[in-house]
């Protein structure tokens, strides 16, 4: 297979492509689920405290497209929603 095909064909070999089209339709979808997340730990997540504490502290000194401020934000509704989703885990330092 030509490698610049790879990418498109193997998510329909593999079914990757028809699950996410199906979850996309369903009630909630991947990405609506991820914003509703999102806007519960907004509205006041248990582990908000704690991530905001840490995520000064990710990757200190390193220059990356996540240690800049819109980077840390990204970073914090990810793992707002992480948190969120799982209740019973929740977030823990290092995530």
């Amino acid at each position: 297979m030509p490698p610049e095909l790879r990418q498109r064909v193997w998510p329909v070999l593999i079914g990757a492509t028809a699950r996410r089209q199906s979850a996309e339709g369903t009630a909630g979808g991947s990405s609506m689920l991820y914003h509703s997340l999102v806007a519960r730990y907004e509205a006041g997540g248990a582990h908000g405290t704690q991530i905001r504490k840490d995520i000064g502290r990710t990757l200190p000194g390193e220059r990356t497209c996540i240690n800049t401020p819109e980077g840390l934000r990204v970073l914090e509704r990810i793992l707002g929603a992480f948190s969120e989703f799982d209740g019973w885990y929740g977030y823990c330092q290092s995530m």
